[in-house]
């Protein structure tokens, strides 16, 4: 069975805000994911939400050897009933790597992004379909903007979501890659992302730059912004021994 190790380094940036970390992630032997927790749209919601995110983790961490799609759709399938009384609808962005024989999956739904360095480029995997409702509503202020794009997930003209559709495994946003051709690469929820360059490159370079977590301490410096969501990220290096 292929593992991460020896041939790749991990490090991890795991920042909550205070009274608020609905981020969860997980690396296994073969897999690793990170995964947002929507925010609650009142104050009567569970206080759950980071044990949902850190199931979610553990769910598409676990190993399988299903297609990816079907990996999403079965672990919404697994955990829609464990978590979803009467009145409440939770939701999760994730981003899931995992091995497949010579490849390298990267998969994503939400808002939370995959960088991915090989050979030949630099590229974000990344569904932007949340990001551009955000925009649209930002005019009416936060809250408001939650509520009207929560009542778009798995819907059409909105967004997919880890929710409690597995219809949504479908939506998946996914790329393939050799592994081999594979330097370095991120899983990073919309509270760091938010803090890099637009540009892949430089924004994947700038977290290989130096170690973390300090890496990410300056490009959050660099962006000019406050940490206003939890922030995670992985990041998996090619170790020196196996350039």
């Amino acid at each position: 069975m292929s593992t991460w190790a020896p041939a790749w380094q991990v490090a991890t940036v795991d920042r909550p805000l205070i009274g608020k970390n609905h981020d969860a992630w997980q690396v296994a032997a073969a897999e690793a994911c990170v995964v947002d927790g929507a925010t609650p749209l009142g104050d009567d919601w569970p206080q759950d939400l980071k044990a949902f995110a850190q199931a979610i983790a553990g769910a598409l961490t676990t190993p399988k050897t299903d297609a990816d799609s079907e990996v999403w759709s079965g672990a919404i399938t697994a955990l829609r009933d464990r978590f979803e009384p009467a009145g409440y609808r939770r939701s999760a962005g994730a981003a899931l790597v995992r091995m497949r024989g010579d490849q390298l999956v990267f998969s994503t739904i939400g808002d939370v992004m995959c960088l991915v360095q090989t050979v030949d480029a630099t590229v974000r995997v990344f569904d932007d379909r949340l990001v551009a409702l955000d925009r649209q509503s930002s005019d009416v202020g936060t809250r408001a903007a939650l509520i009207e794009n929560r009542a778009r997930l798995n819907q059409p003209g909105g967004y997919p979501i880890f929710a409690d559709d597995p219809a949504a495994g479908a939506e998946i946003t996914s790329l393939s890659v050799t592994a081999d051709s594979v330097r370095a690469f991120a899983l990073l929820s919309d509270g760091a992302w938010h803090h890099l360059d637009d540009n892949p490159v430089a924004a994947l370079d700038a977290l290989c730059a130096t170690p973390l977590p300090g890496a990410f301490q300056r490009q959050v410096e660099r962006s000019g912004l406050p940490l206003s969501d939890d922030a995670t990220i992985v990041l998996f290096t090619r170790s020196p021994t196996d350039d």
